[in-house]
């Protein structure tokens, strides 16, 4: 799908992609000036305030991956995000193809939740499966009114089709999940390795069960 973009956006990637980007199989995180040579002093993208741009390159060009997030309101002094975006835009001789997109809000069950926000450390734009192809892996999490990590999703994007990885942290045994899409298992083995050392990693690092229910 083709979309509008201001001349600046278009400039910028068809001008600086190809002197910025580095070689296949890198990834970038776009300076804030060039965030905003790209979508004005306003900082946001189709009416989302855009959190951070990474840029990756691959076989079948450079992307850049925006992640919006809503800034809703302020909470003692913190940031609330009632909803949550990424946008995948290929550079496309001057313009841009968006080829994908990842919209999530609060949502009220199991738990109310207070706040969603992107994990970036858990998030990848690498290629998994030695195919030439980058797989992104997009994270992202819930907090609860207590502040404790409520659900947690991740979308891989492997060939254009999104994947996802669901999981909701409990303290009682009947409602923890962690769900697969049926279609998971078609994922390349190094795919789904991958997933398994990250979901493991998660574990560790903040302590949460990510149990299958």
């Amino acid at each position: 799908m083709r979309s509008h973009v201001p001349i600046l956006f278009i400039l910028l990637m068809s001008l600086s992609f190809p002197l910025l980007a580095q070689q296949p199989g890198s990834v970038r995180i776009w300076s804030r000036a060039e965030v905003r040579a790209a979508f004005g002093d306003s900082l946001r993208y189709e009416g989302m305030p855009v959190y951070r741009v990474y840029e990756y390159t691959d076989k079948g060009g450079v992307y850049a991956v925006l992640f919006c997030e809503n800034n809703d309101h302020l909470e003692d002094k913190d940031t609330i995000n009632t909803k949550i975006r990424a946008v995948c835009l290929l550079n496309d001789h001057g313009g841009y193809l968006q080829k994908w997109v990842i919209n999530e809000v609060l949502v009220k069950e199991p738990v109310n939740e207070k706040h969603l926000f992107f994990w970036n450390r858990y998030s990848s734009f690498s290629d998994l499966d030695g195919d030439g192809y980058a797989d992104p892996v997009i994270a992202y999490n819930s907090v609860n009114i207590n502040d404790e990590y409520q659900r947690l999703k991740l979308i891989v994007v492997y060939k254009g089709k999104k994947y996802a990885v669901r999981a909701v942290e409990c303290i009682l045994d009947d409602c923890r999940q962690l769900r697969f899409d049926t279609q998971y298992k078609t994922l390349p083995v190094p795919i789904r390795k991958h997933i398994d050392q990250l979901l493991q990693r998660i574990r560790t690092e903040k302590e949460m069960i990510l149990k299958e229910g």
